[in-house]
């Protein structure tokens, strides 16, 4: 496992020269990594999901290096995979944007209806309702404290379990652990005092 942490970290540095042929070998690298964390996303979400894992690991690169002229670092192989999970994360998040805004009508003339609270209330009206301020803790959170937001980033966006997250961020299972429950906590108090 060490060699192959290694190989990831020479791939990264190499690749952030913008060599085109150091980038490809990088994806080819970690392609099965993160097309099984899009897997786990893709798990996730709801029901009627029609986005593939495959085609949210092609989005994933083509936001990463599909800017002509800008060379991405990353320090290590947790800081890379955190850009692919925050990257994953905001393409989910602004596919079900576009998908429900389609829904709700478009660009259609809006009328606004007043309806007594709760009443045609959808599932998909809760989880949106929830999105905003979930990003918007686990920004704060960033803040506070790093490592546990990418705990929570690699724990619950992406499903990874405990033993991977802590070798990810090259922590013990203990930390990572206690990390996961700090962050959950901190989270939940965050979330109700916006309520």
């Amino acid at each position: 496992m060490s060699s192959i942490r290694g190989e990831i970290t020479h791939f990264l540095d190499d690749a952030s020269t913008g060599d085109s042929v150091a980038i490809a070998r990088l994806w080819q690298k970690v392609n099965e990594d993160v097309h099984d964390m899009a897997e786990n996303i893709c798990k996730r979400e709801f029901a009627g999901n029609t986005i593939q894992p495959t085609l949210l690991v092609n989005e994933c690169y083509m936001r990463l290096y599909g800017k002509e002229g800008v060379l991405l670092t990353w320090e290590n192989r947790a800081h890379f995979f955190g850009s692919v999970a925050r990257s994953m994360g905001q393409i989910l998040i602004d596919y079900a944007r576009k998908r429900n805004a389609q829904f709700r009508g478009g660009d259609k003339t809006k009328i606004s209806i007043d309806l007594v609270p709760g009443e045609l209330a959808s599932p998909e009206t809760e989880v949106d309702q929830m999105i905003e301020p979930l990003l918007a803790a686990l920004e704060k959170l960033q803040q506070v404290n790093d490592r546990a937001a990418d705990v929570v980033r690699f724990r619950y966006l992406l499903g990874l379990t405990q033993t991977t997250v802590a070798d990810l961020l090259n922590i013990t299972d203990r930390t990572a652990r206690t990390d996961w429950i700090w962050a959950r906590a901190w989270l939940r108090r965050e979330l109700s005092n916006d309520t």
